[in-house]
């Protein structure tokens, strides 16, 4: 959510002023997950990652002097700088988890009994 102003005399074909922007807030929201084969010690394994983060700033902006020239057939603008500041920035984790099953376990939760030799061992 930003907020703009603009502050100017306008004479004619010239128009020179003061704008200023300011974010008040800026959220966005990072999750990201995966699922890999891994072998812990040996025993084949499904491993489930998940993680979320929040990501947060607030309070920054610009201040820029400009200057404008419109002869009707022809326009130009300009801009100065005089200053911009970062805010606050936040980063703050949500949810960090990670498991892991031995796949023989899925087979035996899927199927009932396993053998080794069913899967591979």
């Amino acid at each position: 959510m930003d907020v703009d102003a603009q502050v100017g005399v306008d004479l004619l074909v010239v128009s020179v002023g003061v704008q200023a922007n300011l974010q008040l807030i800026d959220a966005t929201l990072t999750t990201t997950g995966g699922l890999n084969l891994v072998q812990p010690n040996g025993v084949p394994s499904l491993q489930a990652n998940v993680s979320s983060t929040l990501s947060l700033s607030e309070l920054s902006g610009s201040v820029e002097l400009y200057g404008e020239v419109d002869l009707g057939i022809w326009s130009d603008e300009a801009t100065i700088s005089l200053g911009s500041w970062q805010g606050f920035h936040q980063e703050i984790p949500l949810v960090s988890r990670s498991s892991t099953w031995p796949i023989d376990s899925i087979a035996y939760r899927l199927y009932g009994q396993v053998n080794q030799n069913d899967i591979g061992g």
